[in-house]
């Protein structure tokens, strides 16, 4: 049994971290130059494949997202997802897994690039619309109906950390002043740098808006937002915030499971919001 659980599917952190690679539904970029010169090389470019890149072509190259390492008993380690599609007729073609690849198929098909997690596959389109994916470790062709599909397969067994999968970074919008778990309780003192000298009536408005949607939100008309418990009447798990010259800080303890519950929601609202950073 997973010792961290997320509070989305797997299925919703992937459309997370294509969305961290600069993709959104209803993409469709001009991929017209790139289509002109598949035909002066005499290239088709034919329907599923012209709409694949159109709906991909441009996202970042690779994108960092964290997992729980199962060796480590409290860790979380750094990763990239590789989305390396073709941006030029005249990209690389890795040809040793595309000829296996055509050597499978039964259907023509379109060189795209490379894409996965590690060791990235080699990554061809049919005419059906099917994926095939080529891995230089593994001798098996896999079929994939679209390239979230492929993420699950790629990502299975990795337990990630869904926090990592917004644009809102360590040490780029928030740092930690102390974060120690132990027997899966975390107490931590963080400090999000939203710079407080851009906020006017409105923003402070929606700020308190974010704060109210956070799980666990307890009201009070005198005390600053508190989250799950309250530090002066002595619970034991608890979330509060103060302002200081640095930005926002929460502190608090809190089971882990419920705070990246609580994580998650914050990083969401924070990137919906735009809310202004010290160093961006």
């Amino acid at each position: 049994m997973e010792k961290f659980k997320s509070d989305i599917t797997k299925r919703e952190q992937m459309i997370l971290l294509l969305k961290k690679s600069g993709w959104y539904e209803g993409r469709q970029v001009d991929i017209l130059g790139f289509e002109q010169q598949c035909n002066e090389l005499g290239i088709e470019l034919f329907d599923s494949a012209k709409k694949f890149l159109e709906e991909f072509m441009g996202i970042d190259k690779y994108v960092e997202f964290k997992s729980i390492h199962p060796c480590e008993e409290v860790k979380d380690w750094d990763y990239d997802y590789t989305f390396d599609f073709r941006t030029n007729p005249h990209d690389r073609i890795w040809w040793k897994q595309y000829r296996e690849i055509l050597n499978f198929v039964e259907e023509e098909c379109f060189y795209l690039g490379m894409s996965g997690y590690y060791y990235s596959a080699a990554v061809a389109i049919g005419r059906s619309g099917k994926l095939y994916f080529k891995h230089d470790y593994n001798d098996k062709i896999q079929v994939f109906d679209d390239l979230i599909d492929s993420m699950l397969s790629e990502l299975d067994d990795m337990n990630i950390i869904t926090s990592s999968l917004y644009k809102v970074k360590e040490d780029e919008h928030y740092y930690n002043k102390s974060f120690i778990i132990a027997d899966d309780v975390v107490e931590f003192e963080r400090i999000y740098g939203i710079d407080l000298d851009k906020f006017n009536t409105e923003t402070y408005d929606v700020l308190e808006k974010v704060y109210q949607s956070l799980p666990s939100y307890i009201e009070s008309p005198i005390f600053l937002p508190r989250w799950y418990g309250d530090e002066e009447k002595e619970d034991r798990y608890f979330i509060t915030v103060t302002y200081d010259m640095e930005g926002v800080q929460f502190f608090g303890k809190l089971p882990i499971d419920d705070f990246f519950q609580w994580e998650n929601k914050l990083h969401e609202l924070i990137q919906i919001e735009k809310f202004p950073f010290k160093y961006n």
